[in-house]
């Protein structure tokens, strides 16, 4: 950079142009974005709630449910597709699940085992759509980073068997105090989804369940039943602590005052298991304004804390699933320095005189936010995406930049932007 200076010295002094260079060559790249699908493609209207994993050889698995119109319900397959150069261009589409008639294949979610290099996909399917009061749910594998996938492994029964243990529990008034006041006939659920947040895998250094996979679940008595508060919302973790030969759901949330539903996990750095919840307000019967529920665990998700509404000062905004990412951790990081990364749609525009607000306003202005204290504040703030913004997800590429995956509100294109931190922590310019 100071050989950019040279023919701008003058009796030791910088001329206004050495300057002007020296100045544009020390801002962080801007953001690139690709597009992943577009709304059309290979037949289908919608493509929504997107996610990806990054894996160990650096390829970008990006996914999404693809649909025949917006809302919630009919047909929904899943798609996925790779790509080999950080997410600046994609391959072929593939349809990972396919319904044969009206089923819901929903809320994906992908992990890798560090140890095997073995890629695990995890799905929910509904038969007969939203009036479904019971879902069948699986899980795939990959040896070959998402190029070819083993046939579907069913674990529907551990995950209903995991919540009719807690409910007999509480009719035999021997549940744990965290679900005191919580009405036994909300449990028993067998509505169970994955995510759509990361499933993450806890670190090797972890004091007590090093390599341990935890896939976040989001269970439902009743989809359809108002007010929500009658719904069961709620959650729990589907963990494996032997590279995914065998699964177990070690312990359930709690359903506490706020009900909690599609949810992101994040190791902090006690070892503790953070989980950041879509807050589905009890009072309500649609989408609403809302903050993010939290709850802890201390033992790798046999017990959480009952959840109660997130602190850290993430502002409440319209129901959507949001990014979150550790990507840095004080154990291991050369600086000794504590990073996570929130992204989330930060608008909230007047509501008209009946108190609506359509999906398209609501839902805009993708921001990350970025903490150094474990998600306790978010000093850092910056837009990402102007204009439409949905669910979002992100990763981390081998060259520490993150790749964020995200629709637009309306579903009708899904795109990958990847920025650095030296960029989100960059002042704007003037």
């Amino acid at each position: 950079m100071f050989s950019l200076l040279l023919p701008h010295l003058r009796s030791g002094m910088i001329t206004w142009l050495g300057l002007l260079l020296f100045a544009s060559g020390l801002r962080a790249a801007a953001p690139e974005t690709s597009v992943v699908w577009n709304g059309g493609e290979d037949g289908i209207a919608i493509y929504t709630i997107p996610g990806l994993l990054v894996t160990k050889k650096g390829v970008v698995i990006a996914y999404a449910e693809a649909r025949n119109h917006r809302g919630d319900g009919g047909k929904v397959d899943v798609v996925v597709r790779r790509s080999l150069d950080g997410g600046r261009t994609w391959q072929k589409s593939v349809f990972i699940e396919r319904a044969q008639g009206n089923e819901n294949y929903v809320l994906a979610t992908l992990v890798q085992d560090r140890v095997s290099g073995r890629v695990f996909f995890f799905t929910a399917v509904r038969d007969e759509g939203l009036a479904d009061r019971t879902t069948t749910n699986h899980y795939r594998f990959s040896d070959d980073d998402g190029a070819t996938w083993s046939a579907p492994q069913d674990i529907t029964s551990l995950l209903h068997a995991a919540d009719e243990k807690v409910q007999q529990a509480l009719r035999a008034g021997r549940a744990p105090e965290a679900f005191k006041g919580d009405d036994p006939e909300l449990f028993g659920r067998k509505l169970v989804f994955f995510g759509p947040g990361r499933s993450i895998q806890l670190s090797a250094h972890h004091a007590t369940h090093p390599h341990r996979i935890v896939v976040p679940l989001f269970y439902i008595k009743d989809r359809v039943i108002t007010p929500r508060a009658k719904r069961g919302y709620g959650n729990a973790v589907l963990v494996s602590d032997d590279g995914g030969q065998s699964w177990f759901v070690p312990g359930t949330v709690p359903l506490g005052t706020y009900g909690s539903s599609e949810i992101s996990i994040v190791e902090l750095a006690d070892g503790r298991m953070l989980m950041n919840a879509r807050c589905a307000p009890p009072e309500s019967s649609g989408m609403a304004v809302a903050g993010r529920t939290v709850s802890t665990s201390s033992d790798g998700g046999a017990t959480w804390t009952r959840p109660q509404l997130d602190p850290s000062g993430i502002p409440p905004y319209i129901e959507t699933s949001s990014g979150l990412l550790r990507v840095s951790h004080p154990a291991t990081d050369p600086e000794r320095r504590s990073r996570i990364l929130f992204s989330f749609p930060h608008s909230l525009p007047p509501a008209d005189p009946a108190g609506l607000r359509s999906l398209s306003q609501a839902r805009s202005n993708g921001t990350i936010l970025l903490s150094y204290d474990e998600g306790r504040s978010w000093p850092v703030r910056k837009q990402i995406v102007p204009g439409s913004f949905g669910y979002s997800n992100m990763d981390l590429l081998p060259d520490q930049s993150v790749l964020m995956v995200y629709e637009n509100a309306t579903g009708t294109v899904v795109k990958a932007t990847r920025f650095t931190l030296d960029w989100l922590t960059q002042p704007d310019a003037p």
